[in-house]
Order: structure tokens, then sequence, then C-alpha cells
């Protein structure tokens, strides 16, 4: 029994590390690809990432056995190398590799650029061509023919990527585009998104965290938006894009760059909440110290900086993600949850997480005024959070009877547009808002009465005589 739960043990754990992407990035390293493809780069010419497999191949293996199942991958190597090459009219180097099983991965430099829907069109019909140049000898060795899934995808010239995430992003890019898990609408649309996220085309608008007992600023958020008229423009078609086609660590590196870059001064104590998908915490380049060096060239540092890990986002291994905050935490940076409320996992991510701040899902704040239950949770998340020394934020505040509600509750700090709406540079907190929170803290001045308590908090036990 005891050797079973160790077996277990170590498959999970494997489970973990190795997941396909990790496993995908391993193989690349351990490939002569890398090497090539940064002498390509150097050139600035455009790379063609062709991907290939072999639909049903396990049944190639299973009938006609594994010698004859290498030589069919062989056969499939040797038209890369010729058919493929010819065909995408490539020049100078390239290189073909087998990743594992019937998975290939071809790069080549392009003589001219091509478009998107070029790309598209090349993927199907070089499909075409590599299953008709293979024909003749499959059916001499297995007595059928096969059918390939292709992809292509282009890595340009002018990209600023570290040589690994380009070959990684392009290879999924080229993976999706073979199985069919990408429309023709997807592959447009990510023409557009790639270029807007080469030119770092997106803009960072600032919203104030508010104190609600003083109407003193903590920080800012930072929100991202994409030009005006494009597809692009809301920030949840930007981030679930991203995250559809594999490009969300290069959206969150570009968005954290702009923040930190156009936050121009405040107050030293000020902070800056930057919002990080739980995937990115993990993401080697992020972990590398990308953001220190981004703080090295501003008026900002790490104890300026707050971590919002969006709670709608479940993490699954906290004990792999903790040590990861508490690398980013023993340099001054801070964590804030995110959504709490919004989901399912919220008090999981709270015990586990342990954030300096709790921002509450503007969805229990909404209309709170005449919600007795909503004023019940948030009560008790107030009560809850002192004992465990962090702070409440609640967001989406809209109307004067919010504010007036969360103040009387003894929330901490407020965040919405009846404070400030999103704007650059940053903006004030409006007027109306500020008084409001000086004429509530005026009536209160101890705090006394202030927020709702239990009442085992001021009982005494009464002394009892038989």
């Amino acid at each position: 029994m005891l050797l079973r739960e160790q077996l277990l043990k170590i498959r999970n754990r494997l489970t973990q590390i190795f997941t396909p992407d990790n496993l995908l990035i391993h193989l690349l390293q351990g490939s002569s690809l890398l090497e090539k493809l940064e002498r390509m780069m150097s050139s600035g010419s455009q790379i063609i990432v062709l991907y290939v497999d072999i639909a049903d191949f396990h049944q190639v293996v299973q009938i006609h056995g594994e010698a004859p199942a290498r030589q069919v991958l062989n056969l499939l190597r040797s038209a890369l190398n010729h058919k493929a090459a010819e065909f995408l009219n490539c020049t100078g180097e390239k290189a073909v590799e087998n990743l594992w099983g019937d998975d290939f991965l071809m790069i080549c430099q392009q003589k001219t650029p091509l478009t998107q829907q070029q790309v598209n069109k090349i993927s199907t019909v070089l499909r075409i061509a590599l299953e008709e140049n293979l024909k003749p000898e499959l059916l001499k060795l297995t007595g059928n023919s096969l059918k390939l899934h292709v992809g292509c995808s282009v890595i340009k010239g002018s990209c600023r990527e570290n040589h690994k995430q380009a070959l990684y992003n392009a290879l999924k890019e080229a993976q999706k585009v073979a199985r069919g898990t990408w429309s023709q609408q997807t592959l447009q649309l990510l023409e557009e998104f790639s270029e807007l996220l080469t030119a770092k085309s997106f803009n960072i608008l600032y919203q104030p965290i508010v104190s609600l007992q003083s109407g003193e600023i903590l920080g800012w958020e930072a929100l991202t938006r994409g030009p005006s008229g494009s597809y692009f423009f809301s920030p949840s078609v930007i981030f679930n894009f991203a995250e559809e086609v594999g490009l969300l660590f290069p959206l969150e590196k570009v968005c954290r760059e702009l923040a930190i870059k156009n936050f121009g001064q405040g107050k030293s104590n000020q902070k800056l909440f930057l919002n990080i998908h739980p995937y990115t915490v993990n993401d080697p380049n992020f972990v590398k110290g990308e953001t220190r060096k981004l703080l090295a060239d501003s008026s900002l540092s790490a104890n300026n900086l707050v971590f919002e890990i969006t709670e709608r986002q479940s993490i699954h291994d906290f004990n792999q993600f903790n040590k990861t905050l508490s690398h980013y935490r023993s340099q001054g940076y801070q964590v804030a949850v995110d959504d709490a409320g919004a989901g399912f996992s919220s008090l999981q991510a709270i015990a586990e997480v342990r954030p300096e701040y709790i921002k509450i899902d503007s969805s229990l704040v909404r209309g709170i005024n005449t919600n007795r239950v909503k004023q019940a949770l948030l009560e008790t998340f107030v009560t809850f959070t002192e004992k465990i020394g962090c702070s409440i934020i609640a967001e989406g505040i809209e109307t004067e009877a919010e504010l007036t509600t969360l103040c009387s509750i003894g929330v901490h700090y407020g965040q919405g547009y009846f404070l400030a709406r999103p704007s650059f540079p940053k903006p004030a907190v409006s007027s109306k808002s500020l008084n409001k929170i000086t004429s509530l803290s005026c009536c209160n001045p101890a705090d006394v009465w202030q927020k709702a308590f239990p009442i085992g908090k001021i009982s005494e036990p009464a002394v009892q005589v038989d």
C-alpha cells in the first residue's frame, strides 16, 4: 500500500512538471532548431514554420508493426526536406525536426514575405501536395495512402521576441491550424492582433483606488484598451483572444511594460495594481525578472507594485504557485486576489495565497444599499480580513448610496465610476465622492459605530449565583 502511494505521488508530480506545453518547450530546447532559427532571425527575413502530423498513425503501428511505421516517418521527413521546401520557395537555411512520434516541424527562410491569407492557403495546398507525393511509396509499403494534418505560421523578420518563445508561439499556432481548432475568421483576426502586439498599440488607462475612511488614493489599477474602432478595443476580447491563440504571455508582458512606462509621477507610497493571469506567474520569462528590469527605468520600485491575481482563473497547483509568489514577495511586491465572490474558489484562493488585498467583485457591490444579504457578506469579509491582516477593496462603486453603505460597513478601499472613471493620464477623484467620504468620516471621528460587528465583541459574561 505504501509503495502504491509513493508511485501515485511520483506520477502526480510528473504530471505537474510535464504538461504538454512544458514538454514541448523541453523538446525545443534539446533540438538544433533553436540555433538555426537564431541565425535566420538575425538576417531579418520572414521565417515559415510548418507543422505536420499523420492522421491515425497509431493504426499504422498496430497493423503493420514498428519497422514499417519507421519507414513511413522517414518517407515523410524526406518529402518535407525536398517537396515542401521547394513548394514553400525557401531560400538559405532550412531545418526539419521529428519532435516526437509522427509530429514534424520544419522552419525555412522565405524569399518573399507572405500575408496571413497566403499562409492559410499554403497549409491546405501543401497538405494535398504532400499526400500525393507520398501516395505511391505508401501504397507499396502499407497498401494504403495516409491523411496528413498540416499547419503553417510565420515568424516576422522584425520579431522582437526571444527566439525560443517566438518558435514556441509559431508552433502552437501552426498546430491549431493543422488540427482545425482555428477558423478562417480566427486566423484573419490573428494577423490584426499580432500587428497590435508587435507595435505595442494598446492604451493603458488608470483608475484610482481610494480610502473610504480618508479619501486618499491608495494606488491605481492599470487597465488595457485596444485602439478605438478596432475589434480589440474591449479588454475582455483582448485577453480572451490572446489566451485562445496562445499569446497571453507576450500580451501581458507588453501591458506591464506600458503600464509601468506610462505611470508617471506619484506619491512614493502609492501602488500600481497590475492584472496577472495565474499561468503567467510561472512563465519562465516572467520569473527571470523582466518586471524588475522595467522598474529600473521608472520612478517605481517593487514596493509600489501589487500583482492582481484574477480569481476567475483557477489555480491548479497552489503549492508551486505559492513558492513562486514567495519569491516575488521577498523582493517587496504585494499580491491582491481579484474578483472575489465572482467564482467558486474565492475562499480557497484567499486561504492559500494569503493576499495583502482582497478585491470584492462588482456583482456583490451593485445595489448593496438595498440588499441586506450583500451587506452581511461584506460585513463578514471586513471582520475576516482584519483578523488575517489584509484589506478589502470594493470594485464597481457607481452610486452615492453604494458608497455610503460601504463606508458604514467599514470597507477599507473603493474603486468605481462614482469615484473616478479610468483615464490617461491618471484622473483625480471626483469632488462629489470626496466630499461624501469626508462628511461620513467627520460624523464618526473615532470610527464609533461605523461598521457592524458581532455582539460577542462587547458582551460580558454575567455572574451567576445559585
